[in-house]
C-alpha cells in the first residue's frame, strides 16, 4: 500500500485524525476515556472493572517549546484479596505527568518533565496512600503509516499514610500503530509495570496483545474508538490472570 506524499494525507482526513490521537504529544487535545476489563483478577479469579479519563492538554510556551500535561483519573472497582464476593469501589490515585517538548521538525518527537501521583483514592485498597514524584519521558516517531513510541515513568513515595508501604513503581507503555485510510487502525499500547518493592517473582506486570480502531468525524467533531485484548504473560501473584479487555473513546480538538 503507497500513501502519497502530495494529497494522501489531505484526502482523508480521517487518517490524519488517527495519527495526531496516536500520538500523546501531538498539537490536539485529546480526551480519551478507558475501560478496562480484568476477567479473572486475584485470589478469588473475580473480574475487576477500571474507567480512566486521560486528558491531554496543550501549552505553548513560546515558538520552540511546548508543554503537554497528561493526567490519569480512574474510577475503580476492586475485588477484595481476602472475602471472595466483597468489592472496593471508588476513585483511584490521580497521576498527572508534564512533559516540556521542543517543536517537532520530522517525524521523530519527544519530551520530559515530571510525573506525580496524588493520594485522591478513597478507599486505601484502590490506591498507594502516598504523594510521589519521579522523571517522565515520551518519544514517538510517526514516519507515514506509523505511530510507534513510548511512555515511561518512575515514581517514588515522598510523602502520604505513613503506615503504608513506600511506593516505587515503574511504568513503560510502548505503543505501535499502522494506520490505513479512512482513519483504521491495527495497535498494541502494553503497559509494562514494575513494583521495585516486591521481590523479583512478584514484581512484574507484562501484558502482550492488541486490536483494531478507527478515527472518524461527525461534522467537525473528531473521535476515535477501539477495541484491544491482552494477556498478561507475567504477573503478580494476586493480579490479573488471564486476559484482560479495553475498550477506548476520545474525543479529539485538532489546533
Amino acid at each position: 500500500m503507497v500513501w502519497a506524499d502530495t494529497g494522501g494525507l489531505d484526502a482523508d482526513k480521517d487518517a490524519q485524525l488517527a495519527k495526531k490521537s496516536q500520538n500523546p504529544i501531538s498539537k490536539t487535545i485529546n480526551l480519551p476515556f478507558e475501560y478496562e476489563h480484568n476477567l479473572q483478577y486475584g485470589p478469588f479469579h473475580r473480574p475487576e472493572y477500571e474507567l480512566r479519563a486521560k486528558p491531554i492538554t496543550l501549552f505553548t510556551l513560546n515558538k520552540n517549546w511546548d508543554l503537554y500535561l497528561r493526567t490519569i483519573i480512574p474510577l475503580m472497582n476492586v475485588p477484595s484479596t481476602t472475602m471472595p464476593n466483597v468489592y472496593n469501589a471508588g476513585p483511584g490515585d490521580i497521576n498527572p505527568n508534564f512533559y516540556f517538548s521542543p517543536t517537532p521538525v520530522s517525524d521523530f518527537h519527544w519530551g520530559l518533565g515530571p510525573g506525580f501521583m496524588i493520594p485522591t483514592a478513597t478507599n486505601p485498597n484502590l490506591g498507594a496512600g502516598k504523594w510521589s514524584i519521579g522523571p517522565a519521558a515520551v518519544v514517538v516517531y510517526s514516519p507515514r503509516q506509523w505511530v510507534i513510541g513510548f511512555l515511561a515513568s518512575n515514581l517514588w513515595s515522598v510523602g502520604g499514610v505513613k503506615s503504608r508501604p513506600s511506593y516505587n513503581q515503574l511504568s513503560f507503555q510502548y505503543f505501535i500503530n499502522y494506520n490505513f485510510k479512512h482513519g483504521w487502525y491495527l495497535a498494541t499500547s502494553s503497559t509494562n509495570l514494575a513494583n521495585w518493592g516486591e521481590n523479583s517473582s512478584n514484581r512484574w506486570t507484562v501484558p502482550l496483545g492488541g486490536g483494531i480502531g478507527r478515527a472518524f468525524h461527525i461534522g467537525k467533531q473528531g473521535f476515535d474508538c477501539s477495541f484491544q485484548t491482552y494477556y498478561n504473560i507475567k504477573r503478580p501473584h494476586t493480579g490479573n490472570e488471564v486476559w484482560s479487555l479495553q475498550l477506548s473513546f476520545s474525543l479529539l480538538f485538532p489546533q
